[in-house]
């Protein structure tokens, strides 16, 4: 498979970026891989209706992929649970059944030794700290979009 091959030759470019991003004191790493090594969570407290669902699966059909990384942990089998953005890679999965998007994506990643309770406390962490909206701001910005199905996007 192509894209499997072009995975591999990239494996170097990425350990030369991680070998950096370490050197600077990053405690992360970043991996490009295929959905097949992504593991969802079991338990999710964070859920999506199914026309936002449908609507972030098209943007992503739209972009050619996601545009936002997931945060995983590497588990000790090779596969990477992914702690952060469960629903980003299912849509990326949806996506890419059709072939519109590859079937693998940009991950940040851990493989620190962490606890079922650390795990479970980053994934709750990354759904609950969110900012606010300045309404004024908000409306300004919007307005600035006229194109419908941007609006919609």
């Amino acid at each position: 498979m192509v894209e499997s091959k072009a995975l591999q030759e990239m494996g170097d470019s990425v350990e030369k970026v991680n070998a950096l991003l370490a050197s600077l004191g990053y405690p992360y790493k970043l991996a490009v891989v295929s959905y097949d090594d992504l593991e969802l969570l079991e338990k999710n407290a964070r859920y999506m209706e199914a026309g936002t669902f449908q609507n972030l699966v098209q943007n992503l059909r739209r972009d050619g992929g996601l545009e936002s990384v997931p945060f995983c942990w590497k588990r000790s089998d090779g596969k990477y649970e992914v702690l952060s953005g469960n629903h980003r890679v299912s849509a990326g999965v949806e996506a890419a059944k059709t072939g519109e998007i590859p079937g693998s994506c940009i991950i940040l990643f851990t493989d620190k030794e962490l606890s079922r309770e650390e795990r479970v406390a980053k994934q709750l962490a990354h759904n609950a700290i969110e900012g606010q909206d300045d309404p004024a701001i908000l409306r300004e910005l919007y307005e600035e979009i006229q194109n419908v199905e941007l609006r919609y996007y």
